[in-house]
């Protein structure tokens, strides 16, 4: 009898099981993206990087993340038209409940910066050149 097995998030650990985690203050990041190749792209950029990530495919599911976990730097959460009441609820729940985390959100949606500004949360418009989510992510944790 086969069990599937569904994995709410992916850490860097989950995708290197044997490559051991280094021993390092690296920042954890919380990333928020709904389309699984942007999610990939994202991980891999920062992962390159020396961020630690845990990924999440939805703000619901980011949301439950957040209930039990109280060690992440910054959460880079994505909102789009169709998202957007649970993408504004996840960056509204996370200022309020992890008000020391950093939160990155972006968007395609030409509303998104105007219905996130109430929030403390910096903003990156998509599509961004190469390189800026990193350079971002730098600049909001201080790593310039």
């Amino acid at each position: 009898m086969s069990t599937n097995i569904t994995i709410a998030s992916v850490s860097y650990r989950d995708r290197h099981p044997r490559k051991p985690l280094p021993l390092t203050s690296s920042p954890l990041v919380l990333l928020v993206e709904h389309e699984f190749a942007s999610r990939v792209d994202s991980a891999n950029e920062l992962l390159d990087e020396g961020y630690d990530i845990v990924e999440s495919e939805t703000a619901s599911e980011a949301m439950s993340i957040l209930r039990g976990r109280n060690d992440f730097d910054a959460m880079i959460a994505d909102i789009d038209a169709d998202h957007a009441p649970g993408g504004l609820a996840l960056i509204g729940y996370a200022a309020n409940h992890h008000p020391s985390m950093r939160i990155l959100v972006r968007s395609a949606w030409p509303n998104a910066q105007a219905e996130s500004g109430a929030i403390n949360a910096d903003f990156l418009s998509m599509p961004y050149p190469d390189g800026e989510l990193v350079r971002r992510m730098r600049e909001l944790l201080g790593r310039v």
